[in-house]
């Protein structure tokens, strides 16, 4: 409706230019300082008898701009004011019925006069100035006149779409400003109006986004919240396994000197270790702060077979304890692996998360199978380590899940609870190393961890 308002307005300063134009002309003719197309033939009408008769004083009794010349009978021309471009072929322009048009508004008229001699005249149908200066600069007044209205009109146009454009801005300042608003992330802001329905529109739009995005926020802030204390009451909880670790550690240690008892205590003493590792990781990502650990441009390599036999030991281990049996099928070929500091530790803590959840999903007396080879991919070289167990297996959602944070599962399938930290935390440091961890199920049954680590063959 605001458009056909400005189409409506357009249209009637139109009209009122047209109007305002001609009215300029008639008036200049009526004043006569214009002369109308007319003018020129109805002078020569007026006088054509005196024309008839053969006054010599042609010229005073046409218009002064009108142009002739007096022929003979043959065709010889012999006086007048046309130009020498004209005389012959005004003769030939008039030889037939006497009275013929030239172009859109020139015209030529042929008089025979009493003493025998052919008079022609050329006159034009078109608005003059009566200033002689004034028709030398516009011959054509009605060109002037056309140019003038078309002049208004493309400033007509102009100013009203300058004018519809500054309505429109006015009513969209409540989209820019909200749209500032929402790129400054400030989205406490009311509904506002306009008295445009498709901006209103708009606007609905927006507050319905911003109520939108306020509730997804809220949600996220929420889920971070609960990550956040999730997190919190692990690192919470670490504490007392590792004291009571410790506490039997030292206490073993004032024991008799039994080897199998202090092969055991150094194991403890290693897990320790590792998980007060962990704590403090954990505990520093807590505390968010910015900016990278020290020493993370120095390059740490190591071979892949100290590696692989470290990991055994800790597995095995780990299998004591579960009353599981670990077996390994190591490689004959060697590696080097290679990354930033701390690297070997990372990977080591990846691996063995993974070969901790397969312990947990396998049943007290049976096996948990670790395969490492060096196999090719995508024309590089990857240590591969694949971790079988021998429990239920992954289900069709644990599968597309099972390595996302917190991802927790089916508890009923070891009865235990478990956090949904182990796979996602391998996951994120192979990715980081270019590497990758995928899931699956064994042939024989049983879940299948395959991880995946860049390595420099030897």
């Amino acid at each position: 409706m605001v458009f056909i308002w400005y189409l409506l307005r357009f249209c009637l300063m139109t009209v009122a230019l047209v109007v305002m134009v001609l009215g300029l002309y008639i008036v200049l003719a009526n004043v006569g300082l214009s002369r109308i197309p007319t003018y020129e033939r109805s002078r020569i009408e007026a006088s054509e008898e005196e024309l008839r008769e053969g006054r010599k004083d042609v010229a005073g009794l046409l218009p002064d701009t009108c142009l002739y010349g007096i022929y003979d009978s043959k065709g010889a021309y012999l006086d007048g004011n046309f130009p020498e471009r004209l005389q012959t072929e005004a003769w030939e322009i008039t030889a037939g019925d006497g009275y013929t048009g030239r172009f859109y508004n020139t015209f030529y008229m042929r008089l025979e006069r009493e003493d025998g001699k052919i008079l022609v005249i050329r006159y034009q149908y078109i608005a003059k100035f009566e200033n002689p200066r004034l028709r030398s600069l516009f011959p054509n007044a009605e060109f002037l006149f056309l140019g003038v209205l078309l002049a208004l009109f493309l400033l007509q146009a102009v100013l009203t779409a300058r004018s519809f454009g500054r309505y429109l801005n006015k009513r969209l300042e409540a989209l820019t400003r909200i749209a500032a608003k929402v790129g400054q992330e400030d989205l406490n802001f009311q509904q506002e109006h306009s008295d445009i329905r498709e901006v209103d529109d708009v606007l609905t739009s927006l507050f319905l986004m911003k109520e939108a995005l306020q509730k997804s926020l809220r949600e996220q802030w929420k889920a971070r919240q609960q990550k956040q204390e999730q997190v919190a009451a692990l690192a919470h909880d670490i504490k007392t396994p590792l004291t009571i670790i410790r506490g039997n550690a030292e206490l073993l240690q004032e024991t008799e000197d039994l080897e199998e008892i202090r092969e055991w205590d150094r194991e403890i003493l290693d897990s320790a270790g590792q998980m007060e590792r962990y704590l403090a990781v954990l505990q520093e990502t807590l505390r968010e702060k910015d900016g990278s650990p020290e020493n993370t441009d120095r390059e740490e390599r190591f071979d892949s077979a100290s590696f692989l036999r470290e990991l055994e030991e800790k597995a095995r281990a780990l299998g004591r304890a579960k009353a599981v049996e670990i077996v390994c099928r190591l490689p004959e070929d060697e590696g080097i692996l290679a990354g930033t500091a701390g690297f070997r530790e990372k990977l080591m803590r990846a691996v063995q998360n993974v070969v901790g959840n397969g312990v947990d999903y396998c049943p007290q007396g049976t096996c948990l199978e670790i395969r490492a080879e060096i196999a090719r991919h995508r024309q590089r070289d990857f240590l591969q380590i694949t971790v079988t167990d021998s429990g239920p297996g992954f289900f069709g959602e644990a599968l597309a899940h099972g390595t996302e944070q917190f991802y927790q599962g089916d508890k009923s399938r070891t009865g235990q609870d478990h956090y949904g930290m182990g796979l996602y935390i391998a996951r994120t440091i192979l990715e980081e190393a270019g590497g990758c961890l995928l899931l699956g199920n064994a042939a024989g049954g049983g879940g299948q961890v395959r991880m995946r680590v860049p390595v420099e063959t030897k």
